[in-house]
């Protein structure tokens, strides 16, 4: 790989973290489902799909009477965020959290909030699935070389998001609406692109 795709396309050392990718799944589906239960039902589930900003992922606004609140994941800061439209905020960081306390500190902060979020605690579309406030796998955040990673995988996901996003122009031919899910894809090998799941129950 050339020193100028390398920069635009970084390789992801998958194995190296692969117990984060395992987490930051599970972390994913917690944030899809809480806004599956909150948001309008839409075809093919797109009001479950997590998007892409310019430091992570957010659900984007999630209503909640009469006001809003909205869910970001910032990979640079390893933080999670809630903010509400009317005013108050709350955030933890990401570091050392396995699926179980980040369950639990999510659904405290919401509380905090007022909002009120009940959710299937059953993962999806996994093997042996083990409810979330019972999952002690945990992201390795602290490690230099996953901490390193997941900024770089915040980037190929903007990266991704420039090309795959509605209207955005692939070899001459623009990607209407309806082709464009959504859903968070990370580059694996950079020929594969893999889902990162935000695929939850209906």
């Amino acid at each position: 790989m050339s020193d100028t795709r390398a920069a635009v396309w970084p390789e992801l050392p998958t194995a190296a973290w692969r117990d984060t990718y395992a987490t930051l799944r599970l972390w994913t589906q917690i944030v899809g489902k809480i806004r599956l239960s909150r948001s309008p039902w839409l075809n093919h589930s797109w009001h479950v799909t997590l998007y892409v900003n310019a430091r992570g992922l957010t659900t984007s606004p999630i209503p909640d009477g009469a006001r809003h609140f909205e869910i970001e994941f910032d990979f640079i800061d390893h933080s999670l965020r809630i903010l509400a439209s009317d005013g108050p905020r709350r955030q933890f960081p990401l570091a050392g959290q396995s699926v179980a306390s980040f369950y639990t500190l999510i659904v405290a902060a919401l509380a905090e909030l007022g909002i009120d979020a009940v959710i299937d605690e059953m993962p999806n579309e996994l093997p042996d699935p083990v409810r979330f406030s019972a999952t002690e796998l945990a992201a390795l955040l602290a490690n230099e070389t996953v901490a390193d990673a997941v900024p770089e995988i915040c980037g190929v996901n903007v990266r991704v998001n420039a090309i795959l996003r509605p209207g955005a122009s692939v070899s001459g031919r623009a990607i209407p609406p309806s082709e464009n899910s959504g859903l968070v894809m990370l580059a694996d090998d950079m020929v594969t692109l893999e889902p990162l799941a935000v695929s939850v129950a209906r």
